[in-house]
């Protein structure tokens, strides 16, 4: 479960980082990122179980 979680903290933080630098020249970049965070979270899920 430990693994999961800093998986997917490590994930959401690169993200994040990526969202930022993308976000100066994509407005709909929010809709793209959630989905693209619920694809990693799922494989995330997978992995550990």
């Amino acid at each position: 479960m430990k693994r999961f979680v800093n998986c997917c903290y490590g994930i959401f933080q690169q993200l994040y980082s990526l969202k930022r630098e993308i976000f100066l020249s994509f407005q709909f970049v929010d809709s793209a990122t959630i989905a693209f965070a619920l694809v990693i979270l799922n494989f995330c899920l997978n992995k550990s179980i």
